[in-house]
């Protein structure tokens, strides 16, 4: 067996027992060149939960290959001190919520992670980000053409029932809303090659979210409102 073959089925029987002494050696395997040792790493850091290893996950969320793996694991560690980086994450590496089916499996594994930063705000949070994609193709001799269609009721749902909420939480991530910005997204392509581009608009979300703000006198965006444990809940 290779030594990066041993060390990752070590970082795997580490994660499993959760031994806290293996956390420093986990952390300098965030920096193995094989992307499978680094997967092994940000899982087992995540099982093992020790605060030690967020602000190297939080790096980690730079990396291609391990960055909704280490959003994960910052997920099951729980620091609320972090919840804003991972909520700006979301918001910017929207790929993981192009959704071409309902919910993926892998999707409803990243959701159940987040609970326990994000608690009864996960929902919410996850659903504002989604996009629903349909691919409509027709298929010719030499290639095909088709269209993508982009879908924002579920998201635009999510940004209502957060209007909803009056709590500093919420005020935070209609901020956070404000902040979206339009995307390029492909819209259509032809057997020749050709890929069409639009923008997808979040507008009428901005438009919703400041008038809600607006309405609530205007609160200011407060980071540390997310540091309360308890702020998380919304009470029914």
């Amino acid at each position: 067996m290779e030594d990066k073959d041993i060390q990752e089925q070590a970082s795997k029987a580490l994660g499993k027992i959760k031994d806290k002494r293996a956390v420093e050696p986990l952390i300098q395997a965030l920096k193995d060149e094989n992307f499978i040792g680094q997967w092994e790493a940000v899982w087992a850091l995540g099982e093992i939960k020790d605060k030690r290893a967020v602000e190297p996950l939080i790096e980690a969320l730079k990396d291609k290959y391990v960055k909704y793996e280490a959003m994960e694991a910052l997920g099951k560690i729980g620091d609320t001190k972090y919840a804003e980086t991972i909520i700006n994450f979301i918001m910017v590496d929207y790929s993981l919520f192009l959704l071409h089916s309902e919910q993926p499996p892998k999707l409803r594994t990243y959701i159940k992670s987040m609970k326990n930063l994000f608690g009864d705000y996960t929902d919410l949070i996850i659903k504002v980000f989604i996009i629903k994609t349909k691919e409509t193709s027709t298929v010719y001799q030499y290639g095909h053409q088709g269209r993508i269609d982009y879908d924002l009721r579920e998201s635009d749902e999510a940004v209502c029932e957060l209007c909803k909420i009056n709590t500093p939480i919420s005020a935070n991530i209609l901020h956070k809303i404000l902040q979206r910005a339009d995307i390029d997204v492909r819209s259509f392509w032809h057997p020749d090659g050709e890929t069409h581009y639009e923008i997808l608009s979040f507008e009428s979300q901005r438009k919703i979210v400041k008038k809600e703000l607006e309405q609530r006198g205007n609160p200011p965006y407060d980071p540390a409102a997310y540091l309360d444990k308890k702020a998380w809940k919304i009470l029914r």
